[in-house]
Parts: structure tokens; sequence; C-alpha cells
């Protein structure tokens, strides 16, 4: 096998780890597995998802920790799905940087709908949401996994006022920033 040949296999099994990096993170996500998560993210690996920016393992751990026997003889969050598709990655040596798109849906996670905040919607109503994950990866120990993430929102029909699983409301303006230009997030490098 040449070094040409050799280095485009190597690229290849590389995107194909981080594709399914992406995968079973979602699938830890809507099977409520908390080992399955967090064993995407490296210890240091951090977030920024709706109104927290911060550590990832932090974050994961706390939303369990809000989201534990919420009422229905079950924890964590209700019933959902998380769609990844279009799957870009771009990757030198250790590091990579990804771009997914993202389309959820999940039940009974609001208590307020925004904007409707003196109408209660009982036990809480589906959210939809369609956006994007910006994310940086590290293979460490030969292992790829989560460096950062981002989380930008590109659309969602109604924005949550109030919810156990996400104080201080689920709104777009909380998000990563999305843009249809080279300042968009997804742009960014750091190779170091």
């Amino acid at each position: 096998m040449t070094a040409d040949l050799e280095h485009e296999l190597r690229l290849l099994l590389d995107k194909q780890a981080l594709g399914e990096l992406l995968l079973r993170y979602a699938r830890g996500i809507d099977r409520w597995d908390r080992e399955l998560v967090l064993a995407c993210f490296h210890p240091d690996a951090s977030v920024h998802y709706n109104t927290y920016e911060g550590n990832a393992i932090e974050f994961y751990e706390s939303l369990w920790e809000r989201t534990e026997g919420r009422g229905d003889g079950q924890s964590g969050i209700p019933r959902g799905q998380h769609v990844v598709t279009n799957a870009l990655f771009e990757l030198r040596g250790d590091i990579a940087y990804g771009e997914s798109y993202l389309e959820a849906r999940r039940s009974g996670v609001g208590n307020r709908r925004a904007g409707a905040e003196s109408e209660p919607t009982g036990p809480g109503f589906p959210i939809e949401r369609i956006g994007r994950f910006i994310d940086r990866y590290e293979r460490r120990n030969g292992e790829w996994r989560f460096a950062s993430r981002r989380v930008a929102m590109e659309w969602m029909p109604e924005e949550i006022e109030d919810s156990v699983a996400f104080p201080g409301g689920y709104k777009l303006e909380n998000f990563a920033p999305t843009r249809t230009d080279r300042s968009d997030p997804s742009y960014e490098r750091d190779w170091e």
C-alpha cells in the first residue's frame, strides 16, 4: 500500500469513528444512558447548550440530577429522538472539527410556552427544533471524543419560558449564534 493510500484510509477510518461518536451521543441522550453520554466527552470538554457554558460532564451530571424522578415513574427527559445528518469533518492529526445538522423532538419538556406564561400547559408539551452541533474533537490515547460542543439552534416553533430540565427557558437567543456567512462559528478553527 502506498503512503498516499494509507493516509486516505486513515482519514476515512477517523471520519467513520467521528460519525459513530455522533450517533453514540444521540443514542445515549435518547435512551437516557448516562454512561454512554459521558463516555463521548473528554473530562475537560466544554459545552455551550442553551444558557449553559462550561464543563460538559458537569452539565450532563446536573441535567441528570434535575430530571431524576420526574413524576411518571421514570427519570430523565421524556421520550424523544435526535436525528443527526449532514456531518462534515475536517481533520489534522489528533484534532478534528465537525458540523452536523440536528433535528430533535422531545415530548413533555416545557411547563409554560414563551409568550403565554400565564397559561400552564400541564405536565409538559412537545418541543421540536432544528439546529447544528459545532464540535471540536480530540483523539487522546487512540480514542476520539468531544473536546468542545456548541449547539446552534436554527429554528423551533415555540420557545419554552420555563422547564425543569432547562431553568431560564429554552430560547433561540440562548444558543450559539447562527450566521449565513463565514462569520458563523462553524468556520472557526484552532489547530493547536
